[in-house]
């Protein structure tokens, strides 16, 4: 039953999110900026804009598949591992956000997300560096454009 719509409920899960995450971006405080066009809003706005019209599309593809579906043997549950893992990890960047700062915890989630999403076969020493590496130049990259290049606020925590 669940694996006939899953693509339908992914969807519409997704666009609620994507309408409370726009309406909670109008909460953010706008401080003067160089310009008039780009606020700390701006980004959080368009990201909402564009996750609000991919549900839309997984809505429609979700109901072609549960339209069309036929039952599957051997098929994987929906809620895996690492699904649950990325869950938690979402959620404890989220929470760290204030208190570690962007920079921290950004580098934090990244490394911990590649590590989740990456082949069990391939977690080796070489890859862990590398991947901790990516996410701390990543991570500085997205600050240094963010503060110096768009004159935007992020926050600093035990950095600040």
């Amino acid at each position: 039953m669940f694996e006939r719509y899953k693509e339908l409920i992914g969807g519409v899960l997704f666009l609620v999110l994507a309408i409370a995450y726009y309406f909670a971006s109008l909460s953010i405080r706008i401080v003067a900026s160089v310009s008039a066009t780009v606020s700390a809003q701006t980004v959080p706005h368009i990201l909402a804009m564009l996750i609000g019209i991919l549900s839309i599309i997984q809505i429609v593809r979700g109901v072609k598949v549960a339209r069309d579906y036929q039952e599957k043997e051997g098929v994987e549950p929906p809620f895996t591992k690492r699904v649950c893992l990325t869950i938690l990890v979402i959620i404890l960047y989220i929470a760290s956000m204030n208190a570690l700062g962007f920079l921290i915890s950004t580098a934090m989630y990244l490394f911990l997300q590649i590590l989740i999403l990456m082949p069990p076969h391939k977690i080796i020493r070489k890859n862990i560096i590398f991947s901790a590496a990516l996410s701390c130049i990543f991570s500085l990259a997205v600050y240094v454009i963010f503060v110096y290049g768009l004159t935007l606020m992020l926050p600093e925590g035990i950095l600040g």
